[in-house]
């Protein structure tokens, strides 16, 4: 795989799985800019990752920023298993924190409420 095959949405070998699918470097969307497919954020990585060349150089070659091609090298290397979730979607771990910190938030509402009852009970018995 060269940086060509990625730029012009040719096949690319897929060491991976022996396939060879077609990188679409992005999509056009009604967001400013464009926004690029899994595969190709996957592959420019991968790119990176063989030091063949220095990812300013693969940046420039690729068409993207620099400090776009930085931030996916950094997404891949906290978050291997999902790297891109791209935007509106995120990723399980974080949904799964998010559903914990609401249930100690309901929680210690009960509690409060419950202190509370007990307090105006203890106080009616006196």
């Amino acid at each position: 795989m060269d940086i060509h095959d990625l730029t012009c949405g040719s096949r690319v070998s897929d060491t991976a799985n022996g396939g060879s699918p077609t990188i679409k470097p992005f999509e056009v969307n009604t967001v400013p800019g464009p926004r690029y497919s899994e595969e190709f954020k996957q592959q420019a990585v991968v790119l990176v990752a063989r030091k063949d060349k220095p990812a300013t150089q693969i940046a420039r070659e690729l068409g993207i920023p620099r400090k776009t091609l930085y931030k996916w090298m950094e997404a891949a290397r906290q978050h291997p298993g999902e790297p891109f979730v791209g935007s509106g979607r995120r990723r399980t771990e974080d949904q799964a924190l998010d559903e914990l910190r609401r249930q100690v938030r309901d929680l210690q509402e009960e509690n409060a409420i419950l202190t509370k009852a007990v307090r105006l009970v203890t106080n009616d018995r006196k």
